[in-house]
C-alpha cells in the first residue's frame, strides 16, 4: 500500500473536472491505493516541473 505524503503548507483546492476525467481518476486511484487528491498533486507537480521558465518568472 501506498505510503501518504504529510502536506507542510496546505492549500484547500476546489476544482470542476468533467465526468469522464473524474471517473479516469477514480479508476486510477482505485488501482494504485492512492487518494485522488495525491493523484493530483503529482499530476500538478509534473505538470510545473514541465514549465520550469514560467514558473521561476511567475512565482515567488
Amino acid at each position: 500500500m501506498a505510503q501518504k505524503k504529510k502536506i507542510k503548507n496546505p492549500v484547500v483546492l476546489f476544482a470542476s473536472v468533467e465526468r469522464k476525467q473524474h471517473d479516469a481518476l477514480r479508476a486510477l486511484s482505485f488501482k494504485s491505493h492512492r487518494s485522488i487528491a495525491e493523484l493530483t498533486r503529482d499530476a500538478i507537480e509534473r505538470y510545473i516541473t514541465e514549465k520550469p521558465t514560467y514558473i521561476k518568472a511567475h512565482v515567488k
